[in-house]
């Protein structure tokens, strides 16, 4: 099985709401695990997105369970080992192996205030409780192994001498947290140093990142923010401003370390609060001067003029639209008068001529860009030079579109839908090399194309190549490279790039600024850049922030397994008489990757049209027409279950037929109407649960 069927079995059997995560622990999920669901269509979206990611369970009232955490190097064993020797052994529970490992009892929750903490029950025992989460089997770990049940029992509640031990205490000082859970003190504190760094000009910048780690690494030493978070998000936000990969993480690893050394926290927990730079001084009692932070609640913080200026700063980052509301998100404003500070200086920022709003629309606005910003065309209409560029283009593009000198095009796609097949097609088709082989109609002009991939190292990129069937000469004009960040510093400026991909994991408002920056480095050439897109979506990561520089976007998606389909969202300079804007092609990914065989022409579909043709490729496929037929008759009215969701329990409840017990449970609701609407789904999901147990 899948992680993913593992993940829709926990939440349809188990109810547990779950998440991805990296391999390393670190969410893959934008909130961490606050996005968190058992709702079978969610669970689907997020591992499409992510197929190999580990399965997070956050751990508190919600799951009903909190885990008892026996670390293998720190001596939890003998620790657990003393306590059972003075208490008696632990029951049996659910019970599962770490991949470092170490132990994980899993206990029902028993409505006590447990929350997370790292050895106060003894060295080398942890708890993670309310406000915290879990990785589940079969999920690897960043050692190579994998995590294991010991013994799958359902969870009871653990005995009354260890609760009592986990349980909170009324006077405890701040728990340690779990990786990638944060306060709101330290998220508020995180997004104003990162828009400081972001603002730090040429000869500022190490400077600056070294004053930030420092500041957050107090608040790391504090407990208020996960430390893999936040030198992810330094390091992500100092190359983007010109820092080396390398110069940015040793300055990083050096001041984080150095402001861990001088913990620091938030002293009141029940309202929003923001970090202060004001120190004071003061003696500890052995005529030693320490630095003591200054906290200030944010709603004193939101009056100063330094607030101002980070909210200018902010506004800055990029010149395209933005809603109050967003600025309320990554300042911390929960409060009126927070939100109505804010407000105030965005009124002031219109006064003076830095922003107005969107159409007049309210809580909408866009920085004014100054004229002297603005580059001069010089129109003559007595000379006209064709700058087109005379390159080959995948599915039969150069029949609709063209692209000019400077241009960007952008090829988002859902994984596997052949982003990387339709690069690779068009780098090669474009090499003077392969032309002796392909006889392309098109005669390439450039000397050399660069294919930047952050996926494929020398093997794969070989036997893909191979996969073409032409003899290695064919591919001596490609010069590969494996790079993963910074793209603007390498492409040729004068030549044709590929990109495959820009991978951005987290943060994806930054797309849009690294698009930017890579449109800025070209001068005559073209870049073409592959996005990752989310299931579903019409946008590649960043949304419609990577819309903004390409002169061409395809997006490609998977309708039916091994059917492709790409359509074209943006064509600027399109060569028909009509706009080509939402025209498709279907095509398939054949021998290995190598050869694209469209199966259609281009041309306009209506959402019906798409509809009845996947279903077309399903029955060529012998595939069964997909369920989601099923109506269901509530107390408010009918509803129709999706497919994703029917075929997610067909995955999970493999000792029942799931379509069968469907049909009769919604031929019974049209008899007797039992199901609520707020919950029908849950009423159902419950049923077929119930049923799969009975049928085991």
């Amino acid at each position: 099985m899948s992680n993913l069927e593992h993940a829709l079995t926990y939440a349809l059997k188990m109810k547990w709401k779950v998440f991805p995560c990296k391999r390393d622990k670190t969410p893959l999920t934008v909130n961490g695990f606050k996005n968190a669901s058992s709702d079978p269509g969610l669970v689907n979206d997020m591992w499409q997105e992510h197929p190999e990611a580990s399965i997070g369970l956050p751990t508190g009232p919600d799951n009903g369970v909190w885990v008892l955490d026996i670390d293998l190097k720190t001596g939890g064993f003998e620790s657990l080992a003393k306590l059972e020797e003075q208490h008696g052994p632990l029951p049996e529970t659910l019970k599962q192996k770490t991949g470092g490992g170490g132990a994980q009892y899993v206990w029902k929750w028993n409505g006590r205030e447990i929350r997370n903490s790292a050895g106060k029950i003894a060295p080398g025992i942890d708890v993670r409780g309310n406000g915290g989460y879990v990785i589940l089997p079969p999920s690897g770990h960043p050692s190579g192994n994998s995590y294991e049940w010991i013994t799958k029992k359902t969870p009871i509640e653990a005995p009354e001498w260890l609760a009592e031990l986990a349980a909170k205490k009324e006077d405890t000082t701040p728990q340690s947290r779990v990786p990638g859970t944060s306060s709101k003190y330290g998220e508020a504190a995180l997004a104003r140093e990162l828009v400081k760094l972001s603002s730090a000009v040429e000869g500022s910048r190490n400077q600056t990142l070294n004053e930030c780690g420092y500041a957050l690494g107090q608040l790391i030493a504090g407990g208020e923010l996960n430390g893999a978070q936040v030198e992810s998000a330094l390091h992500g936000v100092a190359v983007s401003i010109g820092l080396t990969s390398k110069e940015a993480r040793n300055t990083i690893r050096s001041s984080v370390k150095a402001g861990e050394d001088h913990p620091r926290s938030a002293e009141r927990k029940d309202s929003i609060e923001s970090v202060e730079t004001i120190e004071t001084i003061e003696s500890d009692g052995n005529n030693r001067k320490q630095l003591k932070p200054i906290e200030k609640p944010i709603e004193n913080q939101l009056k100063t003029e330094n607030l101002k200026s980070s909210i200018k700063d902010w506004i800055l980052l990029d010149n395209r639209s933005f809603r109050l509301q967003d600025l309320y998100s990554d300042f911390g404003a929960k409060a009126s008068s927070e939100k109505k500070t804010i407000s105030t200086y965005l009124s002031q920022f219109c006064a003076e001529g830095l922003i107005e709003r969107v159409g007049g629309r309210r809580g909408e606005f866009i920085h004014i860009e100054k004229e002297k910003e603005s580059k001069r065309i010089n129109i003559n209409t007595n000379t006209w030079v064709d700058n087109s560029i005379n390159i080959y283009y995948p599915l039969g593009l150069d029949g609709l579109v063209e692209l000019l000198p400077g241009n960007i095009a952008i090829v988002a796609g859902e994984s596997n839908a052949g982003k990387t097949a339709l690069l690779l097609d068009w780098a090669f088709n474009n090499l003077k090399s392969s032309y002796p082989f392909t006889q392309s109609p098109k005669n390439p002009r450039y000397e050399t194309v660069n294919y930047f991939s952050s996926e494929m190292g020398e093997r794969e990129m070989s036997l893909r190549a191979r996969a073409f069937g032409h003899p290695i000469e064919a591919w001596s004009s490609l010069q590969a490279y494996e790079r993963m960040d910074n793209f603007h510093q390498v492409i040729d400026p004068n030549g044709l790039n590929f990109v495959d991909f820009l991978e951005i994991h987290d943060e994806f408002y930054k797309v849009g600024a690294k698009i930017r920056s890579i449109h800025e480095a070209l001068k005559d050439g073209i870049c073409v850049i592959a996005l990752q897109k989310k299931k579903g979506s019409e946008y590649g990561r960043g949304g419609e922030m990577s819309l903004e520089k390409p002169r061409l976007y395809i997006s490609l998606y998977e309708p039916v397994k091994g059917i492709s389909v790409a359509r074209i969202v943006k064509a600027k300079n399109f060569i028909t008489d009509f706009n080509p804007n939402g025209m498709q092609i279907d095509f398939k990914i054949e021998h290995r990757g190598s050869r694209i065989t469209p199966l259609t022409e281009w041309r306009f579909l209506t959402q019906a049209e798409r509809d009845n043709l996947n279903k077309d490729y399903e029955r060529a496929q012998g595939i069964r027409p997909p369920v989601g037929e099923y109506k269901f008759i509530t107390d408010q009215g009918e509803v129709i279950l999706k497919t994703k969701d029917v075929q997610g329990w067909m995955k999970a409840f493999t000792n029942i037929d799931v379509e069968k017990e469907l049909s009769r449970l919604s031929a019974d609701t049209f008899r007797k109407t039992w199901l609520k609407k707020g919950n029908w789904f849950y009423q159902v999901s419950n049923y077929l649960a119930k049923r799969d147990k009975e049928t085991a």
